[in-house]
């Protein structure tokens, strides 16, 4: 871990919602997440950054929301999932963040 500057604790409880697709729980596991980017690197990630990834975080919700309703298919919902994840995941290793496992 030595290339890393700060170790996020909660990637954790991502990661077994991830592991469970379990996608209200990830979505959840995403908020805590940038939260705590947030309050790690606030001079890097600030309340706007913030603001703006819950606003996207919201529409992911209404996605998910709309898998459970049968309005939205699985196929979708996961190519979402997987893009948000991914733009986590970028941001971390921008900023050397380690997620915790």
């Amino acid at each position: 871990m030595a290339g890393w500057k700060y170790r996020l604790e909660s990637g954790k409880a991502l990661r077994q919602a991830i592991d469970m697709e379990d996608y209200e729980k990830v979505v959840e596991g995403l908020r805590c997440l940038y939260r705590e980017i947030h309050k790690v690197v606030p001079e890097m990630y600030d309340e706007d950054d913030l603001q703006n990834t819950m606003d996207d975080l919201d529409m992911l919700e209404g996605t998910v929301y709309g898998y459970q309703e049968e309005d939205v298919d699985e196929d979708e919902l996961v190519e979402e999932i997987d893009y948000a994840l991914g733009e986590v995941y970028d941001l971390c290793d921008t900023y050397r963040l380690w997620v915790e496992v």
